[in-house]
């Protein structure tokens, strides 16, 4: 199948642009990470799942067109599979109510399969529930440390112990809070703990050299979640993951599954 020129939202022309000033930037092959499609697993994909799902596809054709071997594309999608807030007590996991294959929703099966720029056996799919275990984990080690060095610091809040980072326009953010030794994530430990997933992902598949931009599609409702989880990731959870020498994470918002109307965000492993 051949590839067309695809028409670009606003959202995507954005991230677009800011890809080729980093692919024009290096002397590597830039691995570009597409993360898109995000679904509750009770429901199933909805109105913006497929939306964004089919604009990032969109994305990566003119990416491929106009920049073919300095770039490297992978697609992943993340799966809500927590049933309920990340910050509650406790997680269950709901009954599926839609038809998959291999993890992946029908709905969006036939938009990859229906795309020349994907290779379904190299889709990476991520579970928020896993995430938000192996970020507890992580940060039950880390809090054994010196807090110099790990980034992070332990006090109280509101009568509860937690654990928190300072973010970059100096707020405290909490990671965990602990009561009666039960570590509850908050959702920039789960966001933070899922971007490390996808650079060891990243990092089985390319070498240490070649630079990683993750373009991660989410609902506007979700932006300080995945905003201060971008952050937990560059400041804590990807450090001395492995050697690579730049990680940029490009948050785009979505107010409407158009992608018209949205928000960026751009961070950069260089400035932590």
């Amino acid at each position: 199948m051949s590839l067309g020129r695809a028409d670009l939202s606003q959202a995507m022309q954005a991230a677009y642009s800011r890809l080729g000033r980093l692919v024009a930037s290096s002397t590597k092959p830039l691995v570009i990470y597409l993360e898109a499609g995000h679904y509750v697993s009770a429901k199933g994909p909805d109105e913006f799942s497929t939306a964004s799902l089919g604009q990032a596809l969109a994305l990566a054709t003119n990416l491929i067109l106009d920049f073919k071997e300095k770039i490297r594309i992978v697609f992943g999608i993340l799966q809500d599979d927590l049933g309920m807030k990340c910050d509650d007590n406790a997680c269950s996991l709901p009954m599926q109510n839609h038809k998959t294959l291999d993890g992946v929703p029908e709905a969006l099966l036939a938009l990859l399969r229906q795309s020349p720029v994907v290779k379904l056996d190299k889709l990476m799919l991520f579970s928020e529930r896993s995430a938000k275990n192996r970020g507890i984990n992580r940060l039950r080690r880390l809090a054994k440390e010196d807090s110099s060095q790990s980034g992070i610091h332990r006090e109280s809040e509101t009568g509860r112990e937690g654990i928190f980072f300072s973010s970059l326009d100096r707020q405290e953010i909490p990671l965990v809070l602990i009561t009666e030794q039960r570590w509850v994530a908050k959702c920039p430990t789960l966001m933070g703990q899922h971007y490390a997933d996808v650079l060891i992902a990243l990092g089985k598949r390319f070498p240490p050299e070649y630079p990683v931009a993750i373009v991660d599609v989410s609902d506007l409702m979700d932006r300080n979640k995945v905003g201060r989880g971008s952050e937990a990731a560059l400041r804590l959870f990807c450090k001395d993951l492995d050697k690579r020498a730049e990680l940029h994470i490009i948050n785009l918002f979505f107010e409407d599954p158009s992608g018209d109307v949205f928000i960026s965000e751009d961070y950069d492993s260089r400035d932590f």
